[in-house]
């Protein structure tokens, strides 16, 4: 494993982050390296990883458009 920070820990960080820019900016961060890890597990994904990376997934998209469209909240 490289000197990156863990997509939990990014996931995480986002999830308590209150500024809108830095939010953003941890979605981001934290949904490349869940791809990172989506394509290094292809070959032997397990379905309980698969769910748990699709959900972590879901949750930063859902999280992203209440920054990008606050008014829906």
């Amino acid at each position: 494993m490289t000197g990156s920070p863990s997509w939990r820990a990014v996931f995480k960080a986002a999830r308590q982050e209150l500024a809108p820019a830095r939010k953003l900016e941890l979605c981001l961060q934290c949904r490349q390296l869940i791809q990172e890890r989506m394509t290094e597990l292809a070959p032997e994904f397990s379905e309980g990883e698969r769910a748990t990376l699709e959900e972590a997934l879901r949750a930063l998209w859902i999280m992203e458009e209440e920054i990008r469209n606050p008014k829906i909240n």
